[in-house]
């Protein structure tokens, strides 16, 4: 008996030195894999449109467009996760034509706004900058009520501004959701630092191959994107300080959720993507029973970019709705 405890205890001990040998490693080699630092400053100007504003200290790339004729209204445009204002390329066009005053902006940490190491990516902060942007404007823009039109992640940011000032808000569209679920428990570890380097680096070498963006884009389009729209959001992934952003969005970002929308006192506007795969239709379920005076669309064979894959028949809604 003697004998098979010593080879037991032996088997336990290699065990154990192969698990703390395994820990180190992990924990160890993710410091190993560079990253890149947050730039001083971010000083591109990736379109003709593009023009940028300093924030409470965030500076914020957007894009301004004015119509021809006397302005029907002032539209903004907010992205979703990983998005930037090039996610509206095909609504901007529809919606200036309509005579509108058009604002696509760059949340801090996407496209070409901010890549700052201390961001408040919460709901709430983004409502406070933006409303401030928007106030900031040049004079020339009427100060009127706004338009809020969110994709996704955006669509959160958009509800959580209407809630915030109701007064500034003449309506809000919602482009297939994301909102949080209060039941849902974060099962990521961010308080162990190997934790959030491993992600920062797998976020990082995942933006910077385009086939994984193609890859993507393929799964929300239930397409395959082009070369222009994989270069449209690959490039401002590549930005430094992009993957670094990371943890502090898995931190402090607070999820709007749906029963939140029953607070909202002004015409609503849901567009969903059918075949949605990462926000499911029948969310819009959901929110009919909270919201039941809104204006509701499907988009028949649409995924979760129905603004970029069925460009006319969104537009030729968000429209209708506008005017």
């Amino acid at each position: 008996m003697k004998p098979a405890r010593k080879q037991l205890k032996m088997i336990l001990i290699v065990i154990m030195v192969i698990m703390i040998t395994i820990l180190l490693i992990s924990c160890v080699t993710p410091y190993l894999i560079p990253i890149s630092k947050y730039p001083d400053l971010i000083d591109v100007y990736p379109y003709l449109s593009s023009q940028y504003m300093e924030v409470n200290t965030i500076r914020l790339h957007y894009r301004l467009y004015t119509p021809t004729v006397d302005p029907k209204g002032n539209v903004l445009l907010i992205h979703g996760l990983g998005g930037s204002t090039y996610s509206f390329e095909k609504t901007i066009p529809s919606l200036t034509a309509a005579g509108f005053v058009v604002v696509a902006v760059d949340l801090p940490g996407f496209g070409y706004s901010d890549r700052s190491g201390n961001i408040d990516h919460s709901q709430n902060a983004r409502s406070t900058l933006l409303w401030t942007f928007l106030d900031r404007l040049p004079s020339d823009i009427p100060q009127v009520r706004w338009h809020l039109v969110g994709h996704s992640m955006g669509a959160a940011t958009a509800v959580r501004m209407a809630l915030a000032r109701q007064e500034r808000t003449a309506s809000i569209t919602i482009i297939d959701g994301a909102f949080g679920n209060p039941d849902s428990k974060r099962n990521v570890p961010l308080w162990i630092p190997s934790v959030i380097r491993w992600i920062q680096v797998l976020v990082q070498y995942r933006f910077s191959n385009p086939k994984q963006i193609e890859k993507i884009l393929e799964q929300g389009y239930l397409t395959s994107p082009n070369e222009k729209d994989i270069k449209g959001y690959r490039e401002p992934l590549l930005i430094d300080g992009t993957a670094r952003q990371v943890p502090s969005l898995l931190k402090t970002s607070t999820d709007v959720q749906i029963e939140e929308l029953g607070s909202l006192n002004m015409p609503v506007l849901i567009v969903w993507g059918k075949n949605d795969p990462w926000t499911p239709v029948a969310d819009v379920d959901r929110i009919a029973q909270i919201l039941p005076g809104a204006t509701y669309h499907i988009i028949e064979h649409a995924g979760h970019f129905p603004l970029e894959t069925h460009p006319d028949v969104t537009n030729s809604i968000l429209v209708d709705f506008l005017q």
